[in-house]
Order: structure tokens, then sequence, then C-alpha cells
């Protein structure tokens, strides 16, 4: 992996590790951090996230508490999604294609295509979008 295909990156965003792919023509807004250290995070084409969005493919909770269990997961957004501002996407999660995440959402776990994603913590919305 190691990929970084897109459009835009701005210079402030943080993107860490090899574990990290990112499709042609995404935009990965101002203060975004993407964290592809401990597993897969893959990005799809002509994705759109938000300023102060974080991605994280692992906790590091453990290190302050010494109890539970560390959480590691891939995370895969599949291509032309729409990420809100400040919306932080979890371990085991994956976002459908053409899904949208609204502002400061909580995301964790498994949304199909034509999704809208909205909360802390986020759920899929009744209405589903045009496909």
């Amino acid at each position: 992996m190691g990929l970084n295909k897109a459009r835009f990156t701005a210079p402030n965003a943080t993107l860490l590790g090899d574990k990290l792919s990112i499709g042609e023509g995404t935009w990965i807004g101002f203060y975004c951090l993407l964290d592809g250290q401990v597993s897969e995070l893959e990005i799809g084409e002509s994705c759109d996230l938000s300023s102060g969005c974080q991605i994280y493919t692992h906790s590091t909770h453990l290190r302050c508490v010494g109890l539970g269990e560390k959480i590691i997961g891939p995370v895969k957004i599949e291509d032309h999604v729409f990420i809100g501002a400040n919306s932080i996407i979890l371990p085991n999660t994956r976002i459908g294609h053409n899904s949208i995440v609204g502002a400061l959402s909580l995301v964790q776990g498994d949304f199909p295509p034509h999704s809208l994603i909205v909360g802390s913590p986020a759920r899929r919305a009744k209405k589903q979008l045009q496909k």
C-alpha cells in the first residue's frame, strides 16, 4: 500500500503509516489526521474529507489505563464518499460508495453504499441517498 494519489492534500494534514492508500481525485482537507500505521486504511477515488476529519486503525488507550482490549482493525472508505467536518472514523469500519457522513459524526461499523451516516455514535439515517 502506501499510495497517495489524492488530488489535494492540505499542507497541514497528517498522513501516517505505510498501510495508507488514497485514491485518485480525493480531497484531504485542512487539519485531517489519517493513521494507517497499524492496519490497512484505504480511501477510494473522488472522496472529500472535510477539515478536521480523523481516521484511526487502532486505539492507544492501553498506554494510559492498562485495562481493556486494544482495538486494531482496517478502515475502508469506498469511492465518492463525503465525510463532513470534524468527523471521526474508528477501526473496523467500512463506508460504501456514494455515501455521506455528516459533520461531527463518530463512525464505526459497516455501512452499505448510498448511506447517509449521522450522529455520535453514528447511525444510518432512514432516508437513503439517491442512486
